[in-house]
């Protein structure tokens, strides 16, 4: 810190006495120290609440994830039982189908056989 100016020098720059300068001085530091003491209530305050905010969205967050697997298991439950009961309809379709040509081969085996006979029969006379 530079050297205290003697009283007659000071008044002659405007500056004032030695122990005015302490009072101000002292005045500046309690002003410095509840500042920084402000500074670090607001901190804290900002801090705590960015943790409870990281708290709420975290949890947010994990209920949406669980809503999202819900809704997937739901999802999957539903294309699963889909996808049987098209298996079932596309067998007994299938099965319905088989059914009916094996009908018709047998008709149209009885039809051939018929007009064979009748054939044989024609060119038996």
């Amino acid at each position: 810190m530079a050297k205290r100016e003697t009283l007659p020098r000071a008044k002659k720059k405007g500056m004032p006495p030695p122990e005015e300068e302490c009072v101000i001085d002292t005045l500046l530091n309690e002003i410095r120290l509840v500042i920084d003491t402000l500074l670090s209530v607001i901190r804290f305050v900002i801090d705590n609440l960015f943790s409870k905010i990281k708290l709420f969205i975290d949890t947010l967050l994990y209920k949406i994830r669980l809503i999202i697997d819900s809704l997937l298991s739901t999802i999957r439950l539903v294309i699963d039982t889909l996808l049987s009961v098209i298996r079932f309809v596309i067998d007994n379709l299938f099965s319905k189908i088989k059914l009916f040509i094996d009908t018709l081969l047998y008709k149209i085996r009885l039809i051939i056989d018929s007009l064979l006979s009748t054939i044989r029969l024609v060119i038996d006379t």
